[in-house]
């Protein structure tokens, strides 16, 4: 009994020592293309380290400034760190990149909400919704941008047909109740998306 548990303890010792002198697992490299400082942006944004995906957005920007996924994803993190108007002004960028950019639309859209600027924020999500008719939210959030300037009707209009291509959208059914049962006054808008497609639409 005893001479098994002494075995067992050997056994248990010879394995430390020989891991003890195998070679340590090789660090990740450090990203060197725009590319990789990107992906690693995206992966420290997911983790909560918006400082951490801001230096390496930065650094893409810095590698290839004509990539307008760098320039849009940046903007969400300065959105999250509380600095919309630098949100607005990369959103911008990428739209200047690449026009048809449906999700730049879209963001730079909802922070305008936030800055209660609902003239600018009908203008985003209008252009979203002509390049991509089916985008529910882009009409959702127009809803709420058109209640904040009082057009109550249109504002309905536009959150039903939110709920027309996407009934699962629970804020297009709030934003929608909110149109019919209050004035204009200041309404909230459905987040971005924390992680917005790199490139192409929604």
């Amino acid at each position: 009994m005893y001479r098994a548990t002494d075995d067992a303890l050997g056994r248990e010792v010879a394995i430390q020592r020989l891991m003890a002198r195998l070679p340590a697992a090789p660090e990740a490299s450090e990203p060197r293309s725009a590319e990789e400082f990107a992906n690693r942006g995206q992966r420290r944004c997911d983790q909560g380290d918006l400082d951490g995906a801001m230096a390496d957005y930065t650094r893409a920007i810095e590698l290839q400034p004509g990539a307008p996924a760098a320039f849009n994803n940046r903007g969400g993190v300065r959105r999250s760190r509380g600095d919309p108007d630098g949100a607005i002004e990369d959103y911008t960028h990428a739209i200047a990149l690449s026009p048809g950019y449906v999700e730049a639309h879209y963001n730079r859209g909802v922070t305008r909400i936030e800055k209660r600027d609902p003239d600018g924020a009908i203008r985003d999500f209008t252009r979203a919704i002509e390049l991509n008719p089916r985008y529910a939210a882009a009409y959702s959030n127009r809803g709420v941008a058109l209640r904040a300037r009082g057009d109550l009707d249109a504002a309905i209009s536009d959150c039903t047909r939110a709920i027309e291509l996407d009934a699962r959208d629970r804020v297009a059914f709030s934003n929608c109740g909110a149109a019919r049962s209050r004035p204009a006054g200041r309404p909230g808008a459905q987040q971005p998306g924390r992680r917005p497609p790199r490139q192409g639409g929604p």
